[in-house]
């Protein structure tokens, strides 16, 4: 069998855009339906789990929940295919009733805040082991894309300010939520 590249009687340019397009061999069947759906969901579930870290009104969650929205946007930014491809299919299942933790048993109600931030962690874990074991090429830029998204969702609106003065953008309970991810996903 003729080799492809040689046999399509490409010009350079072209041989190279070939190639490149070859290099990209990582994307959604490299993972099963569990492992894509956790990579998928996961980065909903960071926003939810750091906004939860610290209770706030409706309105500073609402500014949470959109600079988490945006911050999984910027996903599709990073250099890398894979992130670029689970960050677009994030974006459009992001306000979808399917897959938001709840569906994973994972709940952020008063007396299961700490339980539900622990399984997000844990699925954090999982998720950063899969990306190492099947993509490592772009685990660390989805590592990355998890902190980002949860540095940025702890600091987007101040808590225990008094009608707007005073107050902290990230407060003990959130940093500690964002460093116990960090430890959790560091360099497995």
């Amino acid at each position: 069998m003729p080799h492809p590249v040689r046999s399509a009687n490409l010009s350079p340019t072209r041989a190279r855009d070939v190639f490149e397009g070859l290099v990209y061999m990582t994307g959604r069947a490299t993972f099963s339906d569990e492992e894509w759906n956790l990579l998928v969901n996961l980065p909903r579930w960071v926003v939810r789990a750091a906004s939860a870290s610290q209770r706030d009104n409706a309105r500073r969650t609402f500014i949470e929940v959109e600079a988490g929205f945006l911050s999984i946007a910027e996903g599709r930014t990073l250099g890398s295919d894979l992130v670029k491809e689970i960050a677009q299919q994030t974006m459009g299942v992001f306000d979808q009733p399917r897959g938001r933790p709840e569906d994973a048993g994972i709940s952020f109600t008063d007396a299961d805040t700490e339980s539900g931030l622990a399984a997000v962690i844990d699925h954090a874990q999982a998720a950063v082991a899969i990306m190492v074991a099947k993509a490592p090429a772009h685990a660390s830029a989805y590592r990355r894309w998890l902190l980002t998204i949860s540095d940025e969702v702890v600091s987007a609106a101040k808590s225990h300010d008094k009608f707007g003065i005073g107050g902290v953008y990230v407060t003990e309970s959130e940093e500690t939520f964002d460093r116990r991810l960090e430890r959790a996903i560091a360099e497995l």
